[in-house]
């Protein structure tokens, strides 16, 4: 099972794959044909390019062993939801990747309600800004910088 992993992640450019399955062992695991391609095409699909996917792979390899469909398909909705445009949405994940990886319920919805809350209209601009705002604590970072 590991033989077509180090081929997929060869023919991407990985320089080593050891560091790869160090930071992220489930990788090894994975199915090429079920989770490791269908997820490097979806991040094509939204517009980044080969090496900006290899950069992701190469510091952020956990996103390839994420659902696509229960993960990172849901995100990609809720950040259309907002009004980001494709480039948008590829510009986010290209600077903070990790945007893929958040909660829905418990991270990117509260902090979109908060903006809401406080009137801002446009909230898919400033998360394209500033796409690390959906971590950020309501409480000890946001309410503080609005109130």
């Amino acid at each position: 099972k590991m033989v077509p992993v180090l081929k997929f992640l060869k023919n991407m450019g990985v320089k080593s794959p050891g560091k790869i399955f160090k930071v992220c062992p489930a990788i090894m695991g994975c199915s090429v044909e079920s989770q490791l391609r269908p997820v490097y095409d979806l991040m094509l699909r939204i517009g980044l390019t080969p090496a900006d996917v290899l950069r992701i792979m190469n510091h952020f390899p956990h996103i390839f062993v994420a659902s696509r469909e229960s993960k990172l398909e849901p995100v990609l909705s809720i950040l259309e939801s907002l009004g980001l445009a494709r480039d948008q949405i590829a510009s986010c994940v290209k600077s903070f990747p990790n945007i893929l990886m958040l909660s829905i319920d418990r991270q990117i919805v509260p902090v979109v309600d908060f903006l809401r809350t406080r009137r801002i209209n446009n909230v898919g601009r400033i998360v394209t800004r500033l796409p690390a705002i959906l971590t950020y604590d309501i409480e000890k970072v946001l309410k503080p910088k609005f109130d």
